[in-house]
């Protein structure tokens, strides 16, 4: 975390928390739009700024419009920030396209893989996925770690 005081009046410390490996601080003015502090944690935490939520200590949505001043912060303030849903389809085994709900950086393919398989009544051990770069997913990797976006599809392979 940033140790740095404000030194002026229209500046503040404002932190940031949630989606990413550590807590992050940001001096800001009164003016600056939220949008480029938005962008500054995603950058620096490697998340997707579009899966990202932000909101104040009461619960209120912020948006890339507001301000410190329209949301009144305070100097030392805390926003807190949470992963949204992303969509990944699924293709492949004698079946339609199947649609899921994860969470970018936390939710392990091998969920989804355990679900495909007892939706298709199948072994799992016997399937392969892979993205559509042809790169083969293992039951640890995340969206995050196939850089995956929302929308994007994995395909299965029965072996």
């Amino acid at each position: 975390m940033a140790t740095h005081t404000a030194e002026r009046s229209d500046t503040m410390i404002i932190h940031v928390s949630g989606a990413g490996d550590s807590d992050l601080s940001f001096i800001i003015k009164n003016t600056t739009r939220m949008s480029r502090v938005f962008e500054a944690y995603a950058s620096r935490q490697l998340l997707d700024e579009t899966l990202l939520c932000f909101q104040t200590a009461a619960g209120v949505v912020v948006s890339g419009d507001d301000t410190a001043h329209s949301l009144d912060l305070q100097d030392g303030d805390t926003l807190k920030c949470s992963e949204t849903d992303m969509t990944i389809h699924v293709s492949g085994v004698g079946c339609d396209l199947l649609e899921y709900k994860i969470r970018r950086s936390k939710t392990r393919m091998s969920r989804m893989f355990q679900d495909y398989a007892n939706i298709l009544d199948l072994n799992p051990a016997r399937l392969c996925f892979e993205t559509a770069a042809g790169v083969a997913v293992t039951g640890d990797d995340t969206a995050y770690s196939l850089n995956l976006h929302d929308g994007d599809t994995l395909r299965c392979i029965w072996i």
